[in-house]
Order: C-alpha cells, then structure tokens, then sequence
C-alpha cells in the first residue's frame, strides 16, 4: 500500500490560517490548521470523506452552489 497521497496542497485561509487536502485512493482528508503563538502548525479540525459521499457530493454542488448564491 502507497503511504502517499495522490494529491496534496495546501489553501491559505488568512495570516496563520489554512486547509490541508489530501487525496488518497478511498477518501479525501481535509484538515484544518492554525499556527499557534509559537508559530506551530496545529490542527484544529480534521474530516475524512469516503468515495461514496464524495459521489453522492459531486452530483449536487451545482444545486448546492445555486442554493448558497440564492439563484
């Protein structure tokens, strides 16, 4: 089994801010994290999406994306 993901990157949210995604072969990892005081990476959230919700996902942004700009 590959220990690596088959894409990661990482999304500034802001000074000391961030998400981490991961793709890996079952699921998606999102996680969350903020730099502390002392300028430490800590995570402050982590959610794991399985291929199954990811489909189930990927179907209805659209609708999903209408429904939060009120189209």
């Amino acid at each position: 089994m590959n220990n690596k993901p088959k894409y990661s990157a990482y999304w500034s949210l802001g000074e000391g801010k961030g998400i981490r995604i991961a793709v890996w072969d079952t699921h998606v990892q999102l996680t969350r994290i903020e730099r502390d005081n002392n300028g430490n990476w800590i995570t402050k959230q982590e959610i794991s999406l399985a291929r199954p919700i990811l489909e189930k996902l990927f179907i209805r942004l659209p609708k999903i994306f209408d429904l939060m700009i009120g189209e």
